[in-house]
């Protein structure tokens, strides 16, 4: 009987010893992969434009409108288009940027535009991201970064 309840305790010992070492143990599922996107800042633009309404569309996926006082509040913050799934992040992509103020639109643009692609490194090993800037000046001027 002593046996049994020796060999108990070493199981429970053992089964101790595997679980505190697995807990100080990082798992990871692969590297976070994000969605092929453009980041617009729009910011500067927003504040100069106090009144007007702003739309951006990738590849045909368009943001909500949004109106400047909400934009120059986030200015921290650049508007993320991401794009459809449907579409190749290796081919060029149509970028469409619209602006009105009272009821007319002040700025039109469209372009097409090619996203770069960049390595990055992460906690869980390098992952492929498909992303780039574009910032629109206060003119309404596009300048991809």
């Amino acid at each position: 009987m002593n046996r049994w309840k020796l060999l108990v305790a070493l199981l429970l010992g053992a089964t101790a010893l595997v679980c505190t070492s697995c807990t100080q143990q990082r798992i990871c599922n692969g590297p976070e992969q994000q969605p092929p996107s453009l980041l617009l800042d729009a910011g500067t633009w927003a504040a100069a434009h106090p009144s007007a309404q702003l739309t951006s569309c990738l590849a045909g996926t368009c943001t909500p409108p949004a109106s400047s006082k909400g934009l120059a509040e986030q200015t921290a913050e650049p508007i993320e288009i991401v794009l459809p799934q449907t579409s190749d992040p290796r081919s060029p992509v149509q970028l469409s940027i619209t602006a009105s103020e009272a009821g007319r639109d002040v700025v039109k643009i469209s372009s097409m535009i090619t996203l770069d692609e960049t390595d990055e490194a992460g906690a869980c090993g390098t992952v492929l991201q498909w992303k780039t800037s574009a910032e629109l000046k206060s003119s309404g001027e596009l300048v991809l970064k």
